[in-house]
């Protein structure tokens, strides 16, 4: 059996940028743990939530709100920079077509 997902253009840009933050969020924690021994469970304090929900956001099991990015980014001592660039002429014309991607169930 095998199964076809398609996924739009707005969903590919929307995956992407989501991504990136985690991976950003993730790295700064990275290297907040070797600079000064910071956990997850130090972050979680910091803002107020149980460590398992910093663990489910980090990992991509739970949406990221702006609000929590903003918190994440304060419990680390960074800060959040956001920009809206303007998309590259070549990719904005092929990115308006949906892509397949195949899954085969074994």
């Amino acid at each position: 059996m095998s199964f076809r997902i398609t996924i739009s253009p707005k969903d590919q840009a929307a995956g992407r940028f989501v991504s990136k933050v985690r991976r950003g969020l993730q790295k700064a924690l990275a290297e907040e743990a070797q600079k000064r021994g910071l956990t997850q469970s130090d972050l979680a304090r910091a803002i107020g939530v149980n460590r398992s929900v910093i663990s489910r956001e980090l990992r991509g099991h739970k949406d990221l709100s702006l609000s929590r990015v903003a918190e994440l980014a304060w419990a680390l001592g960074r800060r959040p920079v956001f920009e809206l660039a303007e998309a590259v002429p070549a990719q904005a014309a092929t990115s308006l077509e949906p892509v397949e991607v195949g899954v085969e169930r074994v």
